[in-house]
């Protein structure tokens, strides 16, 4: 075949694409599954509206059961207490052994060292019923104290309710009641609390949405405390001499009743021989009362210290006071246990 009659070369297989009207292999592919602008999914293989719906549908159940579990685990929590992982009453370091020692060296009676969450000034004469040797606590550092626990106690749980994405209760978890509350209600009976109990915020059978309800008693000169919780259904009774708990029980059946009307009934609420710690001398009472108050709010067993901690326990407890509540170096949840 002569040079003359050859024919021509073919276009490699490049060259022919990128001529005349066709597109590359890239551009041809852009244009099936893109939109002409671009901007997504071509309409013809875009996701349905149905298979949309039924995702956000999944997603949303999945996060309803991620905080019923999580208010579940809360709830058998706060219904179960435990050991502490370590001795519940640790010494002081050495900044605030120094604090608690300047309040010591103080002579003047009247001289404010801090003040309560509700604004009672708590002054030396007051800590000294907390740091003197073999002294009472007082009305005001026992409730001042309870007051702290109560409102740590509550942050938690409010930032338990939240974590999963769901909202704080108007109801808080926790209440304190300080201890003229108890004596109020033998002089006056249960309708001298209905106002109380509205700014409580937990009036009538709101109550129920209650954890714990903690009533501090004094009589004559000897403390003890009184826990009702709704949640559980129970009423108990710490006295760490091992007194009778049925004055207090049945002071607050009648109290439940008139909370609670007709929803109320008796055979549903049960009293627990709850076991606590025991005290040999005559004056640790009030120390016992803090300390077992703050081993329900935080779910600890009340029978997990004794009493040759109470000495350590009246410097902890000045602390808390003076650092107004479970903040900081003492931040609730702190210290293992």
């Amino acid at each position: 075949m002569t040079p003359q009659t050859r024919r021509p070369l073919r276009p490699k297989i490049s060259q022919r694409r990128e001529t005349g009207n066709s597109k590359p292999l890239d551009k041809l592919l852009e244009s099936l599954f893109l939109t002409p602008g671009g901007g997504g999914e071509h309409p013809l293989l875009g996701t349905s509206d149905y298979k949309t719906k039924e995702r956000l549908r999944v997603k949303e159940e999945r996060r309803i059961k991620a905080r019923e579990a999580s208010i579940r685990a809360a709830k058998e929590r706060r219904l179960t207490r435990r050991n502490p992982l370590q001795s519940l009453i640790q010494p002081l370091n050495t900044k605030w052994d120094d604090v608690i020692n300047n309040v010591q060296r103080t002579n003047s009676f009247h001289h404010v060292i801090t003040t309560s969450i509700g604004g009672t000034e708590l002054r030396v004469k007051d800590f000294q019923t907390l740091l003197g040797r073999h002294a009472w606590l007082n009305d005001e550092i026992i409730n001042s104290y309870i007051e702290w626990v109560v409102d740590a106690a509550n942050t938690a749980a409010n930032a338990e309710s939240e974590a999963p994405g769901g909202s704080v209760s108007k109801v808080p978890k926790f209440i304190a009641h300080n201890s003229f509350f108890y004596e109020n209600l033998i002089k006056k009976g249960p309708s001298s609390t209905q106002g109380l109990m509205k700014r409580k915020k937990a009036p009538g059978t709101s109550l129920m949405e209650v954890d714990s309800v903690f009533v501090p008693i004094c009589k004559g000169s000897h403390w003890t405390v009184g826990v009702v919780r709704p949640i559980a259904k129970t009423i108990e009774y710490f006295d760490s001499m091992g007194g009778d708990p049925r004055p207090f029980v049945n002071l607050m059946r009648n109290w439940l009743k008139y909370q609670l009307g007709d929803t109320y009934v008796e055979e549903e609420w049960k009293v627990p021989r709850t076991a606590c710690a025991r005290q040999n001398n005559g004056y640790d009472c009030g120390v016992f009362v803090c300390t077992n108050s703050f081993c329900v709010a935080f779910g600890l067993d009340t029978s997990c210290y004794e009493e040759r901690d109470m000495a350590m326990q009246r410097r902890n407890i000045a602390a808390i006071l003076i650092n107004r509540g479970f903040t900081g170096d003492f931040l609730w949840g702190n210290g293992g246990l």
